[in-house]
């Protein structure tokens, strides 16, 4: 495409792309029973490897699980006092689990 028509085009790309993204996030989510605003996905431009939660600095209870190009971590009481970091999230981006889920609500609207 070239012209005004290419930057529609490429937003709407990006919509589905990140609706499908969300849709997933919501579905994998090991912590689906916990409380949302406790659970945060960080989205990884690639998957992660295999042992990319094996040298977590700071752990004090935190649960990590690691999905296909994120993290999943339960911060059981909050974020407010975590020291938690992940070398593997780095380049990353965090979301509430709660926020992951708004989102994919409002983009599957027609």
């Amino acid at each position: 495409m070239t012209g005004s028509a290419a930057a529609p085009a490429a937003r709407c790309r990006n919509c589905l792309r990140g609706s499908f993204i969300a849709d997933l996030t919501v579905e994998a989510d090991p912590f689906q029973e916990a409380e949302p605003k406790y659970t945060y996905a960080i989205f990884l431009d690639k998957r992660a490897p295999s042992d990319a939660l094996e040298k977590p600095a700071g752990q004090s209870g935190e649960k990590m699980v690691l999905g296909y190009r994120e993290i999943f971590v339960h911060y059981g009481s909050g974020m407010g006092r975590p020291k938690l970091r992940i070398p593997a999230a780095r380049m990353g981006t965090a979301s509430k689990m709660n926020a992951v889920a708004k989102l994919a609500e409002i983009v599957s609207k027609p």
